[in-house]
């Protein structure tokens, strides 16, 4: 009887095992990290440090996996007359943005390393970079892949008679006018005339009417009335937040969830019009899908592609899978994880490291021909014939 008894408990747990859902494929879609103001408001003076920091060389010849570097060279802003104090320009990366990057670097390391899903030395194989080709992108592109594994390599590993040679980690980038990693409205005309016809409905008209008094405040605190849009400002105040900058005086912590809720308002009445969404952000959607079913088919080694964007970025496909998030925090990312169970595969999704149940689906863990299926239908058959009618 105790045999028995023990041979079934064997069976069990291996079963139990066997059919553990196991990860197969981890896409992760982030926004920068922390930058300085894009919009520039007189009065609002303040000291921002940025990274500066660019390892990359021309991809010339980008057959090998190391390259000889004899010199790195540094980018050094003259200031002198700038609109900013420091050593950044408009819209740059911060010392601190690049560290945000770097912590989520750091927990990537401890969730898919430390675990075994990925080697603990880089393997191009398995990492896959994209991002938009602009600098605070590609810099924070670069400071995650250096909490990912750059922090972990060893000492006495750059002292083995390589000191001079660096392993090249490619970052795949494309040319603006083709960009789909962020709204293009260039690259999809329908778009730009969704979103003005969206601005331009009563309901939006009626919200901004409603602001009249919350826009006067503003001139009241800075003094003049050649203010860009309450978004703009507050665009500019949440840079100043996230470094600990003090707001103008005035300007009240009420005041700055004001004009919070209304950026909020704003992103999420633009991109709940699902159509916005899959325009923006539809061909991004595709290559998830695309990964996926290379993955299935034991057509692909990649285990772990990063797509680094904007807030523009990571909110529509937000909206698509379901959520209004608003507009996404910076370093915030979006998880969509393939896991497969026997012969059967499911996928997983995460916003800032929560999980999240698709409300079209029901379970954490969605079968991936549901979720596969959810996205084909409202994804368009051509994405140029919608773009260009």
């Amino acid at each position: 009887m105790k045999v028995l008894l023990l041979t079934l408990i064997l069976v069990f747990c291996f079963t139990q095992v066997s059919t553990e859902k196991k990860l197969v494929l981890f896409q992760t879609f982030t926004r920068h990290g922390a930058r300085t103001p894009i919009y520039y408001i007189k009065g609002t003076d303040a000291l921002w440090l940025c990274t500066n920091m660019f390892n990359e060389i021309p991809s010339i010849n980008n057959k090998g996996t190391s390259q000889t570097i004899p010199y790195i060279f540094q980018k050094q802003f003259q200031m002198d007359g700038g609109q900013y104090k420091g050593n950044c320009t408009s819209g740059m990366l911060t010392t601190q943005g690049a560290s945000e990057h770097r912590a989520l670097g750091h927990y990537f390391h401890e969730t898919l390393v430390n675990t075994g899903f990925l080697r603990d030395k880089y393997d191009p194989n398995e990492i896959f970079i994209r991002a938009c080709d602009d600098g605070r992108i590609r810099q924070s592109a670069e400071s995650l892949f250096t909490g990912l594994y750059g922090d972990y390599v060893q000492e006495s590993e750059l002292k083995e008679g390589a000191s001079n040679t660096a392993q090249v980690v490619p970052v795949h980038v494309m040319e603006t006018s083709l960009e789909y990693l962020n709204p293009n409205t260039k690259l999809c005309p329908h778009l730009g005339t969704l979103i003005t016809k969206r601005h331009s409905t009563k309901e939006w008209k009626d919200y901004h009417d409603g602001l009249k008094d919350l826009e006067q405040k503003m001139v009241d605190i800075f003094g003049t009335e050649d203010l860009p849009p309450l978004g703009h400002i507050y665009d500019t105040l949440e840079a100043r937040e996230a470094h600990d900058v003090p707001f103008p005086e005035g300007l009240t912590s009420d005041i700055y969830q004001q004009l919070s809720e209304v950026m909020f308002w704003e992103w999420n009445y633009t991109n709940s019009d699902l159509e916005i969404s899959v325009l923006s952000l539809g061909l991004g959607m595709r290559d998830i899908l695309q990964q996926m079913v290379l993955k299935i088919n034991s057509l692909s080694d990649l285990k772990f592609i990063h797509y680094s964007g904007h807030d523009s970025t990571v909110s529509p496909i937000m909206y698509m899978l379901g959520f209004q998030i608003g507009q996404p925090p910076y370093a915030s990312h979006t998880d969509i994880q393939l896991y497969k169970e026997t012969d059967q595969y499911y996928v997983k999704v995460s916003y800032l490291k929560k999980d999240k149940i698709l409300p079209w689906c029901g379970e954490l863990y969605c079968p991936f021909e549901t979720f596969y299926k959810y996205m084909m239908d409202i994804l368009p058959v051509s994405y140029y014939q919608t773009c260009h009618p």
